[in-house]
């Protein structure tokens, strides 16, 4: 979890962790589908993120992240 004071934002990316076959997919709580996020809408909020590997194998993560104004 983040807070973040005084800040425009924040980029938030998984760590990838093998054994995992390349190439990844992401999807994030946002619709986005980059491999990061850059988030800036003021107050808490939860971002997920669902990592999947060219098995199919796949593995899902959350961050809380706090930006006051």
């Amino acid at each position: 979890d983040q807070e973040l004071c005084g800040s425009s934002g924040a980029t938030l990316m998984p760590n990838i962790v093998s054994p995992g076959l390349p190439p990844y997919t992401y999807l994030w709580s946002t619709n986005a589908t980059s491999p990061s996020i850059t988030v800036t809408t003021p107050g808490t909020n939860t971002y997920t993120v669902t990592v999947s590997d060219d098995c199919g194998t796949t593995a899902t993560a959350s961050a809380m992240v706090t930006i006051e104004p």
